[in-house]
């Protein structure tokens, strides 16, 4: 059995396992906290999705799957798509709430460790926009 697989009863903890876990294989992560909210959230991507990005990430595409954990926690993945008409992967992010700031801040951190990409630019459109996003919706 893989035993990374097998998750904690304890939040922290477990988060602090699956960081370790996913640096160990190459990823790029960034922890998170929005004060103003109480919530939090992990940014994480591979170098090699990140350089979809930089290839493909004029359009980018955004989903959140619901119930993949204990913690109620929503994963949200950035999306991109390739010259050969396939959606890859181009990032995650795991969010203890789907509110405006929280997912906000999650691709602000996504923007930071993806610098220097072009994609970038176009998810700080997208942050903005979820800031306008506030104005219509209470969340």
């Amino acid at each position: 059995m893989e035993i990374h697989l097998v998750s904690n009863s304890d939040l922290k903890l477990d988060i602090s396992q699956s960081v370790s876990y996913l640096k160990e294989q190459g990823y790029k992560v960034e922890i998170y906290h929005v004060h103003q909210r109480s919530t939090k959230g992990i940014v994480f991507a591979h170098p090699e999705q990140l350089e979809k990005l930089e290839n493909h990430g004029w359009l980018t595409l955004i989903d959140s799957t619901h119930k993949t954990n204990r913690y109620d926690w929503r994963l949200f993945t950035l999306y991109v798509h390739d010259t050969y008409g396939c959606w890859n992967i181009g990032a995650h992010f795991f969010v203890s709430s789907e509110d405006s700031d929280t997912v906000a801040e999650a691709l602000k951190k996504f923007a930071a460790i993806a610098v220097g990409l072009p994609a970038t630019s176009y998810l700080i459109k997208v942050v903005l926009s979820l800031k306008v996003l506030k104005l219509f919706f209470l969340v």
